[in-house]
């Protein structure tokens, strides 16, 4: 166990008593909609309480990152870290419940289902904890580096690694059940830091692979059901989101050149295309509308027409990540500052901006300490994110 008293915090706000729905992997479920429902998030929200989980350096040679989104289930939110630590916090107090020593960094969120707690790192070691004490249930090594949310379902536990390989293993104790692979990994690939999407019901995985090919998996055999290629190796577009989204029978992703794709999730036609902007993340809020996010802009769509409800400009601005509640868009946006706006001494910043779905109109923003790379959670009324400087940040409504 990491020792974890040298993390402080501000003064904590109660949480709201009725229920909730949880965050408790990344982008929200297994559908990876990034959506936060039951909940009351309206006015401006303010710091409840924040923790710096960055590991020391004396010399940081490269602007540090931060990947592994936070996830919120019973009340704790459970986060790694690229400082090779991984922790549990009582998301009312903002103490620290147990931590864990993952000798490795952290780079994707990690997943909580039952007494569960399951994350990967990048020395390929899935893991699997007691979630109410930090203990180790098991752990499994893989091939390469992780850097997926896996999915725990139906007695199984299913991640991918960087090699182009997806695993289904024992829920109980860790032991391989299949294994799926391209068979066309290349020794030089997009850095794709991506989860599968699953179908509960059908009981199927959909995965994007750095050969550009969407693949649509049994989740009982690990048989290729159908694959299409989406995206030529290295095309120079700036596509943020690789994890496929499905709602309402359709599946969706970023193809090459920043067109969103809907496609059938029995086949894999092409049942759609949005294409006005260059996207590099998106999210659907409701059944009637596509929100799209490219390089300093933001879109609304009817997802049935195509045609724009409304559109917001976000000048000198980079959109990191978004997600959405039942009436309000959230963007994590990053932005360089200078020295008297001379280009001497910049410095990365972020801020998170909430908008209204209706209209795209701003309702509140609030400036961060640092750019923000890893996705939001949201539960509870409550939005925690980590900061590319290893803060954990958890802000409430005022």
């Amino acid at each position: 166990m990491l020792a974890a008293l040298f993390l402080t915090g501000c003064a904590a706000k109660p949480l709201p008593d009725y229920a909730f729905k949880p965050w408790g992997t990344h982008l929200s479920d297994f559908n990876r909609t990034n959506l936060a429902t039951m909940t009351a998030l309206k006015g401006p929200l303010d710091d409840a309480w924040s923790k710096d989980l960055s590991a020391f350096k004396l010399i940081n040679v490269y602007e540090p990152q931060e990947f592994s989104s936070p996830v919120i289930a019973d009340n704790v939110l459970y986060t790694g870290a690229s400082g090779k630590g991984f922790y549990a916090i009582g998301l009312d107090t903002g103490s620290v419940i147990w931590s864990f020593d993952a000798d490795a960094a952290i780079e994707a969120a990690p997943t909580v289902a039952g007494d569960m707690v399951c994350f990967g790192s990048s020395a390929g070691v899935l893991r699997c904890l007691d979630k109410k004490n930090g203990n180790p249930l098991w752990r499994f090594q893989a091939k390469s580096e992780i850097l997926s949310s896996p999915i725990i379902s139906d007695g199984r536990v299913y991640f991918s690694a960087s090699d182009d390989r997806i695993y289904a293993l024992s829920a109980s104790d860790g032991s391989k059940q299949w294994v799926y692979t391209r068979g066309t990994y290349q020794t030089v690939a997009p850095r794709l830091t991506n989860s599968s999407a699953y179908d509960a019901e059908k009981k199927r995985l959909y995965h994007f692979f750095s050969d550009g090919y969407l693949v649509c998996v049994s989740a009982v055999s690990g048989k290729e059901l159908w694959a299409r290629k989406l995206r030529e190796d290295f095309d120079g577009t700036i596509i943020k989101r690789s994890t496929p989204l499905l709602f309402e029978g359709s599946v969706y992703a970023i193809k090459g050149g920043g067109v969103v794709e809907e496609l059938d999730s029995e086949t894999g036609n092409i049942k759609n295309s949005f294409n006005l902007i260059k996207a590099q993340e998106f999210v659907i809020p409701s059944s009637s509308r596509i929100v799209i996010a490219g390089e300093g802009l933001v879109i609304s769509l009817d997802r049935g027409t195509g045609a724009v409800l409304w559109k917001r400009e976000l000048k000198d601005k980079t959109i990191s990540t978004l997600f959405a509640s039942e009436a309000l868009l959230f963007v994590a946006i990053n932005h360089t500052k200078s020295f008297w706006n001379t280009g001497w001494f910049e410095k990365k910043t972020g801020a998170i901006e909430a908008m209204r779905l209706d209209d795209g109109q701003t309702v509140w923003s609030k400036e961060l300490s640092s750019s923000v790379s890893a996705a939001a959670a949201s539960a509870y009324d409550r939005v925690a994110l980590i900061t590319d400087h290893g803060e954990v940040r958890v802000l409430a409504p005022e």
